[in-house]
């Protein structure tokens, strides 16, 4: 079952205040952001060591609290170590297609409509990070049902034999029942949080859900948006030098 008392070792003072998806390690690599990104994917690294930590699912509690943006970069800060594929397993809000600049096309929910090829895109700077889109097949009605299938279980085990990494964006824990099935398909959960709006009512659910279902282990939990001057601040790792 998952460790989920959630002692919050946020990696992540602060990541997009405006609902965009950020890319810290493209467009601002020496940033903090972009440094606890690093970071986080040496942890990873080393975590893999002891034990097997190939397919990794990101969610967090409730929209809006920076999951995408997590995915995207974390996913990239991996694609740094060998060879990395990004799942948009969000069939009812994708945001990855957009973040990368890539066309709309088929994707995962294609796939999962029984589609028989998969296409993979490359990303432009990153030769090691490879990009499983949402699709055009995912529409709310279904994509419960879709990620639910037999078929997602063999699609993640084929990237599993073709990648080192695969890193999957899923939506939100406690309003859809996507993530609780992905949760029990992978090896790893990095659960997502936002300082201020996420409260730890919805951190015990996700808890108690997780356990319900048998979930993978949580291996990190992220913190976005920590006020620099808080006591909370110090307390994720940060001091005052890393002002943005």
């Amino acid at each position: 079952g998952s460790d989920l008392t959630f002692r919050e070792r946020a990696r992540i003072r602060k990541l997009s205040e405006t609902g965009a998806t950020e890319m810290y390690l493209q467009k601002r690599p020496r940033s903090p952001e972009a440094e606890a990104l690093r970071s986080l994917g040496s942890c990873l690294m080393l975590a893999r060591a002891s034990k097997s930590l190939r397919v990794i699912l990101v969610t967090s509690s409730l929209p809006r609290e920076g999951k995408s943006t997590l995915a995207v970069n974390f996913a990239s800060a991996l694609s740094r170590h060998g060879k990395t594929c990004l799942v948009d397993a969000d069939l009812r809000a994708p945001k990855v297609a957009k973040a990368f600049g890539i066309a709309p096309g088929a994707g995962l929910s294609d796939l999962l409509a029984g589609q028989q090829t998969i296409h993979l895109n490359p990303v432009a700077g990153l030769p090691n990070l490879m990009v499983l889109t949402a699709g055009k097949a995912g529409a709310n009605s279904t994509a419960s049902d879709l990620l639910s299938s037999d078929a997602m279980r063999q699609i993640l085990e084929g990237l599993r034999l073709q990648f080192d990494s695969v890193v999957i964006d899923a939506p939100p824990l406690l309003p859809f029942a996507e993530a609780r099935v992905l949760s029990t398909l992978v090896d790893g959960i990095i659960m997502v949080c936002r300082s201020g709006v996420t409260t730890r009512a919805a951190l015990a659910q996700s808890e108690a859900v997780l356990k319900t279902v048998n979930a993978a282990p949580v291996i990190e939990v992220v913190m976005n948006g920590a006020i620099i001057n808080s006591g909370d601040y110090s307390y994720y790792g940060y001091s005052k030098g890393h002002a943005a």
